[in-house]
């Protein structure tokens, strides 16, 4: 489980001790596990090109998507998770891959970090 904690606009991971600090200060004696729902970036290690979309089990959508049941992406096996984020609300999670897909300036600028992070990571040889 990672709990997300939004400052100044970035998402960063809370640690365990910060999430444990937080519910004490902040009163919580009963955590309950929500539901989460992503939206996620894969990367086609055939072509290199994204494909953006949302779902409530990462981890069964990535291996519909490298099975090639999905007929969007079956031509483009096999794919890597280059992004994602989560959010406890499906409605925000839709959301935010809609905009992500119709405004080409969000998805531009996200496009270029993760092919940015992607070249440091190579050491620029990708």
């Amino acid at each position: 489980m990672t709990l997300i904690k939004i400052t100044g606009g970035s998402r960063q991971p809370l640690s365990l001790w910060n999430t444990t600090a937080c519910f004490l200060f902040c009163g919580i004696t009963k955590y309950t596990p929500t539901l989460m729902y992503y939206v996620y970036v894969l990367m086609s290690k055939k072509d290199n090109l994204l494909y953006t979309g949302s779902t409530r089990d990462l981890k069964k959508r990535f291996l519909l998507h490298n099975s090639g049941k999905v007929v969007s992406t079956k031509l483009r096996t096999p794919f890597t998770i280059v992004y994602y984020e989560a959010y406890s609300s499906e409605r925000d999670a839709r959301k935010r891959e809609h905009n992500l897909k119709l405004r080409s300036n969000a998805f531009m600028q996200m496009k270029r970090r993760i092919y940015n992070s992607l070249r440091k990571e190579c050491g620029g040889k990708c």
